[in-house]
């Protein structure tokens, strides 16, 4: 689905940025309708703790976040265990 619509997007003259703002627009407003506080930024930080759960791997959060740097992937690690075992049970 999201294909089509990336493909007619730049077929009408637009740029891969404004899609992905305008994807960003839609996810933000159907999630304020729902009344849930994310965003398409929080998703990517949730498939990060999600991975660092899953392998205690640093490497491979920064390998599939496409980090340039371990440190920024190492964010993910410090998440309070508690606060991680409430958000992602």
């Amino acid at each position: 689905m999201f294909h089509k619509m990336r493909d007619d997007f730049i077929a009408d003259g637009f740029d891969l940025v404004n899609f992905k703002h305008k994807i960003g627009k839609i996810f933000s407003h159907t999630c304020k309708k729902l009344n849930i506080d994310a965003s398409l930024h929080s998703l990517r930080n949730t498939q990060a703790v999600i991975t660092y759960q899953e392998t205690g791997d640093i490497l491979e959060v920064k390998r599939k976040l496409n980090h340039r740097k371990s440190t920024t992937s190492e964010n993910y690690s410090k998440i309070d265990e508690n606060v991680r075992e409430l958000d992602f049970p």
